[in-house]
């Protein structure tokens, strides 16, 4: 009888301490988010107000500190774990079994991830990578005007989404053929951009012409060579292009293209 009692007692008692656990581990997600967002909101401010507000999100870290057995994720700059956060597309179910998905911070892990709650599988959601070129034929930049959204009628270097089972220098060549029916001998990677707000990674190359034989692909209206002075620039959909192919003209004046690496902030309205 008193192993039986002893048995219960010691049941109910994991019961407890996993419903503790449970509910230390979505305050902890909504107090990190809270506290992230704060210090983020204070670097943008940059006033007495904004100083207020990265203090407190220290108070609320603090808060969180006191359970040793919770551990904080490292704080980066803007773009921080708060940031990534936010852009953690909405999951309701389990894509390998269909059992209901939780958002919380797996044993091991930083940051909340959609988990399955049947089979425990963890569901990751990373950056998608943007592969494009800068086709040149005589001088000439090939571009598209776009036929699709997101920036219907601009104009734009032929880039989209890299699949699977292809390289970076494929899906450029790929691109340029579907938006532009051309084909391109793709040269060397010329700028990748970092663009954490809309969780992207743009990889340019330079490219040439095979021939000067193009047309306007599904996703385009219209396609067509630039000089460098007929750049619709006012016109144009993307920063990332805008600052590329200015980049591009400026180097080309001294025959030397060096990769570089740059990260756009979203546009302030």
């Amino acid at each position: 009888g008193h192993v039986h009692r002893y048995c219960n007692i010691r049941l109910e008692t994991n019961r407890s301490r996993a419903s503790q656990n449970k509910a230390a581990e979505a305050r902890h997600i909504h107090f990190f988010v809270g506290f992230q967002f704060l210090q983020s909101l204070a670097v943008s401010v940059k006033t007495l107000g904004g100083r207020f507000l990265f203090k407190l999100g220290w108070f609320f870290k603090s808060l969180l500190s006191v359970n040793p057995a919770i551990k904080m994720p490292p704080i980066g700059g803007c773009y921080s774990a708060c940031i990534r956060h936010r852009f953690v597309k909405k999951m309701k179910f389990c894509t390998q079994c269909a059992n209901p998905v939780s958002l919380r911070i797996p044993a091991g892990d930083t940051l909340p991830r959609h988990v399955c709650e049947g089979c425990g599988e963890i569901h990751y959601q990373n950056p998608k990578i943007v592969a494009g070129c800068i086709p040149e034929w005589e001088g000439k930049i090939l571009l598209c005007r776009r036929g699709i959204e997101p920036r219907h009628g601009l104009w734009t270097i032929p880039a989209g989404f890299m699949e699977n089972g292809e390289t970076i220098e494929q899906a450029a060549a790929r691109e340029t053929w579907e938006e532009a029916c051309a084909k391109v001998s793709i040269d060397g990677l010329y700028a990748v951009f970092n663009i954490p707000h809309v969780n992207q990674v743009y990889m340019i190359f330079r490219a040439a012409l095979k021939e000067a034989d193009f047309a306007p692909g599904i996703e385009s209206l219209e396609t067509a060579l630039f000089k460098e002075e007929d750049i619709p620039w006012s016109e144009m959909a993307f920063p990332v292009v805008v600052q590329s192919l200015k980049r591009y003209f400026s180097d080309r004046i001294e025959d030397h293209f060096p990769t570089f690496v740059g990260t756009l902030e979203p546009i302030k309205r």
